[in-house]
């Protein structure tokens, strides 16, 4: 069985390759006047606008560019929370018809025009645009220094040269920006559309690959210098934004696999088998440890009582039996932190099966976080059941007001984080701000489908046996001896928590990556085994903490284990601050802010997560 479930998982983990979901149909493209049920014009839409060095998203018409008419799209609950903004752009072509230098728009500014001041700053910010063709990305290809095809889904909006006469950015591309103290501004884009002919219905095609190369012209005609917009400019500015667009037939790629040329130029499967081979050591010898310390001591220990009729020198930790399942300081917090753990437990662990199998592809906007909302919502249900029953055994029954604090306290934590950071968002006018509406459908989903799960979960788990421990606990309480240093509570939960912070850091780089610097996520195959691995290395390590203070005639262990495990999330936090001193540019108190607004929210999910799997190691082993 175990075989079978490895080999599971190791497929799944290969899997971050298939990357297009079942349920989006291809869309058929023909000719004008073709007698086919096709579409005949191809709509570029646009997306926010996001940079590299803020940490601020902004919406299309917020530059000034071309389209200010356009109106959004419907978009789903996970598109509004991660801050998408597609909206319809004035750049739209007939299928396989060239156009060569056609004028989208024009735009005239003074020197003290405030637009223009913000459309430097955006350059200055390397801001880039997010074009969507049929649901795939415009991407921006070019050779890197060793000579291969690199191939980004967004493209920047200009470039700057400094004072110093050192081209930022993109401005490497061409010799020509090379003014010192410059803006240049790419208005015009060459774009390439690849699209497979059908062999079974002729003048049929579908699209299978979109690129665009970004350029800078002064004149008419896509023609001139580039347009370089001096430091301090005098007089007036104008801008002409054109656009030229070819057509070429490409049979070598099948639409089912189109993302596949962005895919290939940001690969890091490498540092990422690096990590669960690093992580998989770790746990190898946990697990070892674990197994010398159950054969040698414990097992022996028990065998030995079962066959001897008097009954041996008893061992401290054998000492403790009735008073190691005695009730912990704050049994109903303890009862919903066990009980929201188990929830985010399950929400984490579906998310990363349905991405892992393809389900939640960045061609399904949007999926991510609607499926992580759905998935947490409905998991209400578990978090109650969980602590309802946990509750119940420590001998407390006034479980609705354990419902209400399970399903309002950790969710209302995070919403009022939430909330903080959204009016830093709104203050800037950033598109990642979520409108009153969509806080209002939140609200509405957390007490209209959450509380209501959460109570029925409760109300069911107190209804059931409660869990059975073996033994009594006598009324009065064991004197506790004093210990050594490292024996301290405070000295094992710090470093309790190092170990599985070294299976799960380098999985986490990549998501803050994900987060921060826009890139796609795929690989949630690795992702389910960082899991597994750091799953199963909170469980060893709480144990073998937790028979090292048994032994030591010390029976606190309730809170003790979930905050061992739980403390790997600080050293996330840690980690989280060393990437934004290290990786972001834009360091201001709004900055501040909302990126360790969201870091909080995230560390708390996995300081709860991480929490539980002592006690979901516990629980097994006790229903086995």
């Amino acid at each position: 069985m175990f075989r079978h479930i490895l080999l599971l998982v190791l497929m799944l983990a290969f899997s971050c390759q298939a990357f297009y979901l079942p349920g989006l149909p291809p869309q058929d493209y023909c000719r004008s006047g073709t007698n086919k049920t096709c579409l005949t014009a191809i709509q570029v839409f646009v997306n926010r606008l996001t940079s590299s060095l803020g940490l601020f998203s902004y919406d299309y018409s917020a530059f000034d560019f071309c389209g200010n008419e356009s109106k959004p799209i419907n978009q789903n609950l996970g598109q509004e929370l991660f801050g998408e903004r597609i909206k319809t752009s004035p750049y739209k072509f007939s299928f396989d018809t060239n156009n060569l230098c056609t004028e989208v728009c024009r735009r005239s500014y003074n020197s003290s025009d405030e637009r223009l001041e913000f459309l430097k700053q955006g350059i200055l910010y390397s801001y880039t645009h997010w074009w969507i063709i049929d649901n795939m990305p415009l991407s921006w290809c070019y050779e890197t220094i060793d000579s291969t095809e690199f191939c980004t889904p967004n493209f920047p909006i200009g470039c700057y040269v400094n004072k110093a006469g050192t081209a930022e950015g993109a401005c490497g591309i061409n010799e020509a920006f090379n003014k010192a103290d410059t803006f240049y501004l790419f208005n015009h884009v060459d774009i390439v559309i690849y699209f497979r002919p059908s062999l079974h219905d002729k003048g049929i095609s579908r699209l299978v690959k979109a690129t665009l190369a970004p350029k800078s012209y002064s004149e008419n005609y896509c023609s001139g210098p580039p347009l370089a917009i001096p430091s301090k400019s005098e007089g007036m500015l104008n801008i002409p934004y054109t656009y030229s667009v070819y057509f070429q037939p490409e049979y070598n790629l099948e639409w089912a696999t189109r993302w596949s040329y962005i895919f290939n130029s940001t690969q890091y499967t490498n540092v990422l088998w690096f990590s669960f081979l690093n992580s998989g050591i770790v746990n190898l010898f946990l697990l070892l440890s674990f197994a010398l310390l159950y054969f040698r001591r414990i097992k022996s220990r028990i065998a030995a009582s079962k066959q001897m009729k008097v009954v041996p020198v008893e061992s401290p930790w054998e000492s403790l039996r009735c008073d190691v399942f005695r009730v912990p300081p704050k049994p109903k917090m303890f009862s919903v932190f066990v009980g929201v753990g188990f929830q985010i437990f399950w929400t984490t662990i579906i998310t990363l099966c349905s991405g892992a199998l393809g389900f939640l592809s960045p061609a399904n906007r949007g999926a991510l976080g609607t499926t992580i909302v759905t998935l947490f919502v409905s998991f209400g249900s578990l978090a109650g059941y969980k602590s309802a029953r946990l509750y119940k055994t420590f001998e407390r029954e006034d479980w609705k007001s354990n419902a209400v604090l399970t399903s309002l306290s950790i969710s209302g934590f995070i919403f009022m984080i939430f909330f903080a950071v959204n009016l830093i968002y709104w203050n800037h006018g950033s598109s990642a701000a979520v409108s009153a509406w969509i806080f209002a459908e939140v609200v509405l989903i957390w007490f209209g489908g959450m509380l209501p799960l959460t109570i029925l979960g409760t109300y069911l788990g107190q209804r059931k046996a409660k869990f059975h421990h073996p033994g009594f606990v006598n009324s009065e309480c064991r004197e506790i001896p004093q210990n050594s240093c490292l024996k301290k509570p405070i000295i094992s939960i710090i470093l309790g928590g190092l170990l599985p912070f070294g299976t799960i850091f380098i999985p986490f780089f990549f998501i803050l990556n994900s987060i921060w610097f826009h890139q796609y996520y795929t690989c949630f195959g690795y992702a389910l085994l960082a899991l597994v691995n750091l799953s199963i290395s909170c469980g060893l390590v709480t144990i073998l903490l937790c028979y090292l203070h048994l032994t030591a005639e010390d029976y606190r262990w309730w809170w003790r284990s979930f905050l061992t495990a739980g403390f790997t999330a600080v050293y996330l936090f840690i980690y989280a601050t060393h990437f934004y001193i290290k990786h972001v540019e834009a360091k201001t108190f709004a900055t501040f802010i909302a990126y360790f607004g969201v870091t909080t929210i995230m560390t708390t999910l996995l300081f709860l997560f991480c929490g539980e799997q002592p006690f979901i190691f516990y629980f097994f082993y006790r229903n086995i």
